[in-house]
């Protein structure tokens, strides 16, 4: 376990030319997660979008053949807020007792929802700079081919999403070091330090707003 996340391991992906990111994660990254493996992959020329989307795929594939139930999956550009025990403690509580297909860490918001669960959230968001992924949903992703879109937009669509509540992480603003693909993407938006301030804002804001949610039995866990 990493950080007493319950996760049999943890993969962090980076372009073998983006040093500058690695240097600016290297520290908070292994205080985090001592154990915590680079997975260093080669730039995708053609489409950044798909070098994307498979490495996140080689992920899953090695979650599978090493047989675990789980592993965290990181992006490079990941930062981290402080990290409470007792979040943690609550965050386990759920993984272990319900295995959730795929649980971030952090988000861009989308929609958000409370459960009953302390220190979760349903959530329908784009997010893959750090989200912790099953064995099941990792077969899943391994089976699905490239279709032009996104790893984030295709494990939104297709796999029910819980996370964090409050989120523990961001990605770096543009400002430390821009992304790879957002340039490739239609829709993509400037990620400075006031875009990360009002999502990370806008989680209050949804979870008061859907309380009523809770009535519901389907969204209880």
């Amino acid at each position: 376990m990493s950080e007493g996340f319950a996760v049999d391991g943890v993969f962090c992906i980076s372009l073998s030319d983006r040093h500058d990111r690695r240097d600016i994660l290297r520290a908070s990254l292994f205080q985090h997660f001592p154990d915590a493996e680079f997975l260093i992959v080669q730039r995708d020329q053609g489409d950044p979008q798909r070098g994307c989307f498979n490495s996140h795929q080689q992920c899953a594939r090695m979650l599978v053949e090493r047989d675990w139930q789980r592993a965290l999956i990181l992006e490079d550009d990941v930062m981290f807020y402080e990290i409470e025990p007792a979040h943690v403690r609550n965050i386990n509580r759920y993984l272990t007792h319900y295995d959730p297909p795929i649980f971030y860490l952090g988000l861009i918001l989308g929609r958000l929802w409370p459960t009953w669960s302390r220190g979760v959230v349903g959530c329908r968001a784009l997010g893959t700079h750090a989200y912790i992924l099953n064995r099941n949903a990792a077969s899943f992703v391994m089976a699905q081919p490239y279709r032009g879109q996104g790893i984030d937009t295709m494990l939104k669509r297709c796999l029910p999403g819980r996370a964090a509540y409050p989120m523990l992480c961001q990605q770096q603003p543009d400002g430390l070091g821009k992304s790879d693909i957002d340039g490739e993407r239609d829709g993509s938006v400037a990620k400075c330090d006031e875009f990360w301030r009002r999502n990370k804002k806008r989680q209050r804001i949804e979870w008061r707003k859907n309380l009523w949610r809770l009535l519901i039995p389907a969204v209880w866990k």
